[in-house]
């Protein structure tokens, strides 16, 4: 397994100064606002020209009250190549925070939210911007079956489960995850500055599988 993290503008963090092992970090490209994360730009470029053995990937925090081809558009206009060499795919987010009103817009209106997803991973896959088919669905097990009650089975996936353990496939064989998101510790970086508590994912397979999501060949 692979150490990597993930960062949002709530985070306060050098990019530069992580830990030796980390193999891969999942930066916020858009809010679920439709802006662009105001950190994205200088920390993809800071990892890009400062840490280029890592792998990078933007994550596109899904609106489920917005057009899914539009907020396709707004990652795709920010500027990156996707098929340049230490670049993965993009990450579509897909949750709902437990008893919330977005939570239930989607269990009402489950046909629909499927159809916006769909339309946004078509909009990526046919974009000249784009140039390749993976996708990562970022979610949880809970979110998946109960909520949204439907698998993307034609893309790979990063599942966020708390737990000492790898977590289960909500849909095995056919929902295979290459990501979890499993705890959250302090970090301590390589200028020995204290950074905060920041989440904590693990890539599931070797790095040859890695290598080759992040046009490393």
């Amino acid at each position: 397994m692979i150490n990597g993290y993930d960062f949002s503008s709530l985070d306060t963090i050098d990019v530069t100064k992580l830990p030796a092992n980390t193999g891969f970090v999942i930066l916020r490209a858009i809010r679920q606002n439709g802006l662009e994360d105001t950190t994205f730009q200088a920390r993809y470029h800071a990892l890009k020209n400062s840490r280029p053995e890592i792998g990078r990937f933007g994550y596109l925090f899904f609106n489920w009250y917005n057009s899914g081809p539009k907020q396709a558009q707004a990652v795709l206009d920010i500027g990156i190549d996707f098929t340049e060499v230490g670049n993965g795919p993009i990450v579509i987010d897909l949750e709902a925070d437990s008893g919330s009103e977005i939570e239930s817009y989607i269990i009402h209106n489950r046909s629909a939210c499927i159809v916006a997803v769909n339309a946004c991973i078509a909009t990526f896959r046919a974009s000249p911007k784009y140039k390749r088919q993976e996708i990562i669905i970022y979610s949880n097990d809970s979110f998946l079956r109960d909520t949204i009650a439907h698998t993307w089975n034609y893309c790979l996936f990063w599942l966020a489960s708390y737990q000492s353990t790898v977590p289960s496939n909500p849909a095995q064989p056919v929902l295979i995850h290459q990501f979890c998101q499993y705890g959250r510790e302090d970090m301590t970086c390589g200028d020995n500055t204290e950074y905060g508590n920041f989440d904590l994912n693990h890539f599931l397979g070797p790095q040859s599988q890695l290598n080759l999501l992040t046009n490393r060949k």
